[in-house]
Parts: structure tokens; sequence; C-alpha cells
């Protein structure tokens, strides 16, 4: 069974996500990047994007419905 978690992986690599969508519900693989002082982004397979900062609008303070899964191998 595969574990969902609010918490963003502290490694970068491809993992899979799930969020609500323009279109619904998304779970869908993402790559993340983490940044010095802690930031982070994770760009999604769809060209969707989440930001560590705060206040912004694809930010996860602001989109409480994002949950991260599994680390995956990149997609091809």
């Amino acid at each position: 069974m595969v574990e969902w978690t609010r918490e963003v992986p502290e490694e970068d690599g491809w993992f899979w996500i799930k969020y609500e969508g323009k279109h619904g519900p998304n779970a869908i693989p993402c790559e993340i990047f983490h940044f010095d002082e802690g930031r982070w982004i994770a760009h999604t397979a769809r060209n969707d994007t989440f930001l560590s900062h705060e206040g912004h609008p694809m930010s996860l303070e602001r989109n409480k419905d994002v949950f991260f899964g599994p680390k995956i191998e990149p997609p091809e």
C-alpha cells in the first residue's frame, strides 16, 4: 500500500504527487529540487509547479490537498 504524506521529501528526485488540479484529481510523477535556505520547487509531469514560498498562489500553504508518495525512477 502506498503511503501519502503532506511532508515534502527531503531529497531531490522524482516522486509521486497527488493533488486537485484544474480538471480534477491527479496522481502523477513530479520532480523535486531543493535550494539553499530550505526552499524547494516541485514540478509535475503535467507542468504544474508547487513552491515553498509562503504566500505564493502555488505554495503548499495555499494548497492543502497536496500529498507526496514514494520515490520513483525518472520517467522517460
